[in-house]
């Protein structure tokens, strides 16, 4: 992390701590869910489903969210 701090800025460097701890917990999560499935297949379908939306949402705020989709947005304004 301090790696990071020192390339970049907090702001990354927080969005970095959060991405690899959400990513490592989501990763886990369907680990353990699908070893016990067949046990509590409810409730494991529910957290896999849960884990994927999650990762679903990061992954569409990350693209939303970044600078080359706000430049040609920019870009495109100006264009016109």
């Amino acid at each position: 992390m301090g790696a990071v701090y020192r390339e970049t800025n907090w702001r990354w460097t927080t969005f970095i701590g959060c991405w690899t701890t959400g990513l490592t917990y989501a990763v886990v999560t369907l680990f353990f869910q699908s070893g016990t499935f067949a046990q509590y297949p409810v409730q494991s379908l529910g957290w896999t489903v849960a884990s994927e939306i999650a990762l679903g949402l990061t992954y569409v705020g990350m693209k939303l969210a970044s600078p080359g989709r706000q430049r040609h947005q920019q870009m495109a304004h100006e264009a016109h």
